[in-house]
């Protein structure tokens, strides 16, 4: 029986013809393999946590972690489970078989099996929280700076530009770091809230009741739906200063 090379030698146009199709053909494979410059990588696990401030590890482990690690084997996507019991803290790291790529019906499932099992749990217990994101990466970091403009106006910046930047395809999530909550700092005298007989709490009661946004109702005027909506919730600092309080025994002030 002639080897390879004996073959290769005696039929040499049709080896040269086979090496270069292989040659085109691998090729022609490489110019229309798929690629990416940032492929997506599917990350099939999840992260459970619950916390109970001050409970021992042991009973953490049979109280909570071995009661969430039951219910999260009910789902049968679930590959394999992995958890830690530390003082006040169980995390459990949930893999999904290789064979599931569409993962967001089974991390639903999962919130919905934590969710159920919340009333089994000890009382006092914060969670159980399932995180699938951490796995995702920023791509890049925006930093925004405006000399001369107030935290607020920023903020809407930001909150546009992030809109703008959800219309880019490949983005999934943009998180805004240092956005402050609006407050409003309220200062009393002591000495006007003892001369009309208050205390702070009835200034904070007042302010609290009238700062209250309830639906109307509807009306319907001649086949015309009208919809009310009642006036007085707070739309800036000078609603607040007009806000009248009662004085025991008098009439209201501002």
């Amino acid at each position: 029986m002639p080897s390879i090379t004996e073959f290769s030698l005696n039929n040499s146009r049709l080896t040269i013809l086979l090496i270069a199709f292989i040659v085109l053909f691998g090729v022609a494979t490489l110019i229309g393999f798929p690629s990416r410059e940032d492929p997506e990588i599917t990350i099939r696990e999840a992260v459970v946590s619950a916390y109970f401030p001050g409970m021992a590890p042991d009973r953490m482990e049979d109280l909570i972690s071995r009661r969430l690690e039951e219910k999260i084997r009910e789902i049968p996507e679930i590959e394999d489970i992995t958890s830690s019991s530390k003082t006040g803290v169980s995390v459990i790291h949930v893999f999904v078989y290789d064979r599931y790529f569409d993962l967001e019906p089974i991390w639903q499932d999962l919130r919905n099996k934590m969710e159920d099992i919340k009333a089994d749990l000890p009382s006092g217990t914060l969670g159980p929280y399932v995180d699938d994101d951490f796995g995702l990466v920023a791509a890049a970091s925006i930093a925004l700076t405006a000399d001369g403009f107030t935290l607020a106006e920023m903020r809407e910046v930001a909150r546009e530009l992030r809109d703008r930047l959800y219309a880019v395809p490949g983005v999934k999530r943009i998180d805004l770091y240092g956005v402050q909550d609006e407050r409003i700092w309220l200062e009393v005298s002591n000495a006007k809230l003892a001369q009309f007989g208050l205390n702070p709490g009835a200034v904070m009661n007042t302010l609290q009741t009238q700062n209250i946004i309830l639906p109307g109702g509807k009306i319907n005027a001649a086949g015309t739906e009208v919809v009310i909506e009642p006036s007085g919730s707070f739309e800036s600092v000078e609603d607040i200063e007009g806000v009248l309080i009662e004085v025991p025994g008098t009439e209201q002030v501002a």
